[in-house]
């Protein structure tokens, strides 16, 4: 889930390293999360059962589902999971760590779809914690 704040400053903390100081009102902030969001999704050639691949876009991720299978492979890919997050480079980061013992190419993964949605959880709720705690060192420190 996309957690939308406004803080007047980002704090730079080990739980959270994408996050910078910056002045909310600074070009350099609104870039930087502009950049950072996104979806991470999980997706499926009809092929290939039992391998999903986990990538992220900043973009509509039925798009990008659309694009692979426009990319000279045959079939469609099904979009199974999708998550939105205020850094989508994170939590792709995350999940393919928390994946790595099923990693099998690039992108792909021989896993459960049950286990990719705990995962996914996992870390959608890791975030919004991760941003309420921001939150909070935001507000007492703020002048």
């Amino acid at each position: 889930m996309l957690i939308e704040f406004n803080p007047k400053r980002i704090w730079e903390g080990k739980e959270h390293p994408s996050f910078v100081l910056y002045d909310y009102k600074a070009k350099p902030f609104y870039d930087f999360v502009q950049k950072r969001k996104g979806f991470t999704y999980a997706m499926q050639h009809p092929d290939r059962e039992g391998l999903l691949k986990i990538g992220r876009t900043a973009k509509n991720p039925f798009i990008r589902a659309k694009n692979l299978s426009t990319a000279g492979i045959l079939g469609t890919f099904e979009l199974l999971q999708v998550a939105e997050f205020a850094d989508a480079c994170w939590g792709e980061k995350n999940i393919h760590k928390a994946l790595l013992e099923f990693h099998e190419a690039k992108e792909f993964f021989r896993v459960s779809l049950l286990q990719v949605k705990e995962i996914f959880n996992h870390f959608i709720s890791l975030e919004n914690k991760l941003l309420e705690g921001l939150q909070r060192d935001i507000l007492i420190q703020a002048p």
